[in-house]
């Protein structure tokens, strides 16, 4: 059924932003919080600074160096840089920075533990081992030192940081996904919007091709127009059937709109001489919108205007072109016209409005009616 069939596979665009995004923001916060910590280490450890300061280089050179790195070496080398670190406290750090958590050095490892967990995420049992590793190495590195006792409550932290990360990457991470997959929903959504209007407006032009062509012609035939055999009316039916019979595509070659007009007119006897105030040249399926138009109109002045002539007048300049068919018969209100009677709205108004221009009906009772055809309206 086609209600089950699956939607469209998204393309995860948002996502993929999202990890790109994270991945740079965690090398940023990395970056910042590493120089910071190094720029207060040497403050804090004179007796030792010589070797605070060469590791502070160290590990912001490496850190510089994250930015262009790529591959699975990465993380085993970064883990082993700060494991050097954690293991080098004694010599780093002073004895009191250790025990009431003031270190740079756990500062350094924290935001470590995080970063990675904003970085594009290895296996869950990878990103468990990086922080078991920074945990070790801390609390054994302050071991060395001091106790075990004093570096485990500050390495244990460790994993709730690391946590509250991995839990926020996750959570960004579904709602980017479900972005997503709204995102694909809505495109479809559309498309199958798009391909039913295109369906509808075959439908209408065919409709109004149906009423322009065969239903008219019988019905000027069952009217007595051709009250004995005439080659226009073999002419008109023979166009008729070959438009109904074939869809052709849209032909966008400039054609003279005058020789148009007169084809499509020539079979009504209610016509005046065209007026022709400008000579346009336009495209055969504006011409051919133009035509129908023009015919649909000459015909109701035949059936309901009550009289036996109407002006074809055509003006216009290199940005517009005005059609407009005049008669002075008995006219009607424009606003009452039975939903029933389809001529002016599906065949002139609706026409116009498909070719890209607008149609018009000015009217009322007793004053004739005039219709205006414009484009590019």
């Amino acid at each position: 059924m086609e209600g089950n069939r699956p939607g469209p596979a998204p393309d995860w665009a948002i996502e993929r932003e999202f990890r790109r995004s994270a991945l740079r923001f965690s090398l940023l916060v990395r970056t910042v919080v590493l120089a910071c910590a190094g720029v207060l280490a040497p403050l804090s450890a004179p007796e030792n600074l010589t070797a605070t300061i060469a590791a502070v280089l160290v590990v912001n050179a490496w850190n510089l160096v994250l930015w262009r790195a790529r591959g699975r070496w990465v993380l085993p080398v970064d883990l082993a840089v700060l494991t050097a670190l954690c293991l080098a406290q004694g010599q780093i750090e002073p004895a009191a920075a250790l025990s009431d958590g003031t270190s740079w050095v756990l500062v350094m490892v924290s935001v470590v533990a995080v970063s990675w967990q904003w970085r594009v995420p290895p296996a869950p049992g990878a990103l468990v081992a990086v922080v078991l590793v920074l945990f070790v190495a801390y609390s054994f590195g302050v071991a060395l030192v001091a106790d075990w006792e004093t570096g485990i409550p500050y390495g244990l932290w460790l994993f709730v940081e690391a946590g509250l990360a991995r839990l926020l990457f996750v959570l960004v991470c579904r709602g980017a996904r479900a972005a997503d997959t709204a995102t694909a929903e809505a495109a479809a959504a559309e498309r199958a919007a798009e391909v039913e209007a295109a369906r509808n407006r075959e439908h209408r032009e065919y409709l109004a091709t149906l009423h322009d062509t065969g239903a008219a012609t019988l019905l000027m035939v069952g009217m007595g127009v051709a009250d004995r055999p005439e080659p226009w009316l073999a002419e008109q039916a023979a166009r008729d059937v070959a438009a109904l019979a074939t869809r052709p595509e849209p032909d966008h070659e400039p054609v003279q709109l005058a020789a148009i007009l007169v084809r499509g007119a020539r079979p009504l006897a209610v016509m005046d001489p065209l007026r022709f105030e400008y000579q346009p040249v336009v495209t055969e399926v504006l011409a051919t919108a133009l035509e129908g138009g023009v015919a649909e109109a000459l015909r109701n002045v035949h059936r309901h205007a009550g009289v036996d002539r109407a002006a074809l007048v055509v003006t216009g300049d290199a940005a517009r072109v005005v059609v407009e068919v005049r008669d002075s018969g008995a006219g009607f209100a424009v606003g009452e016209t039975s939903a029933q009677r389809r001529g002016l709205t599906g065949s002139v108004v609706a026409r116009m409005d498909r070719a890209g221009g607008r149609g018009s009906v000015r009217s009322a009772p007793g004053e004739g009616t005039t219709v205006r055809l414009e484009w590019p309206g």
